[in-house]
């Protein structure tokens, strides 16, 4: 009706506040969440409801986005995978294909690449990518036509100097997961990305995770990243002089030690 774009034009229109918090979680699970932020959120709600209607639900949105990104990091070690083929075979069935590995063959070398597996079909891998050395922590899938199990989109790549920073401290975090500690400060192994001890559904889980910068600088866990339970980083522990010395072979000796990683404090 002409007459309603007349009073009402786009930029004048009402939104209620269960369709804006719709509308904000559609544009959160297709965007990257390490490069969006509130204020880039705000100008996409304008242009599409008006400024002076998006100002009137400033605290609502706040709201949603914290909602949403505090169960994106809580789930992200427990879901079935961002990729669309991780989805379509089931997690449970997935999981139970790894699990019959022997423990004493977790790991093993393909061309030169080394896989460690974790836990479920959680892995780490020392490879290499445009000539640096990376230490892989990711959660992998498998190829409903092929059988084949390959990585999906859940998890994070340190570089040589992150992974020593993590290595230098899984005693510590090892101790605090054991004990259900999660008070223990988060441990910084690069600018933006920590170590901690969170929990989830009743269990504590070692989180290798990013995190993002909010307009208002603080700093909160992104979806890059990967939950590790108990078994995964007892794994992990046993192997440690194993990954350093495929990481040496692929890039010579580790880099001078850093100073013990700084604590961070833990995000609200």
């Amino acid at each position: 009706n002409p007459f309603n774009l007349l009073l009402y034009p786009k930029w004048t229109i009402m939104v209620s506040v269960p369709t804006l918090k719709k509308r904000i979680n559609e544009l959160l699970e297709n965007s990257d969440l390490n490069t969006i932020s509130e204020r880039k959120l705000k100008e996409t709600l304008a242009q599409e409801f008006g400024e002076e209607e998006i100002k009137k639900h400033t605290r609502a949105i706040r709201n949603t986005v914290e909602k949403f990104l505090e169960t994106a990091g809580e789930g992200d070690g427990e879901s079935e995978g961002d990729d669309d083929e991780a989805n379509e075979g089931g997690g449970s069935k997935r999981k139970a294909d790894n699990q019959g590995q022997p423990d004493g063959k977790r790991s093993k070398v393909e061309g030169d690449n080394y896989i460690l597996a974790l836990s479920g079909m959680k892995k780490l891998a020392v490879r290499t990518f445009k000539g640096k050395v990376l230490i892989d922590f990711r959660e992998y899938y498998k190829d409903k036509n092929t059988g084949e199990e390959k990585p999906g989109k859940k998890g994070l790549s340190l570089q040589r100097e992150q992974w020593m920073a993590l290595k230098a401290a899984l005693p510590q975090l090892a101790a605090a997961l054991e004990a259900g500690n999660t008070d223990m400060p988060h441990v910084q192994i690069g600018s933006m990305r920590r170590a901690y001890v969170s929990e989830y559904n009743g269990k504590a889980g070692l989180h290798v995770r990013e995190f993002y910068s909010t307009p208002d600088g603080e700093q909160r866990p992104s979806q890059k990243g990967l939950n590790l339970d108990a078994q995964a980083m007892a794994t992990l522990r046993e192997h440690e002089q194993e990954i350093e010395a495929h990481a040496e072979r692929l890039g010579g000796p580790a880099p001078p030690a850093s100073p013990a990683p700084a604590a961070a404090a833990a995000a609200a």
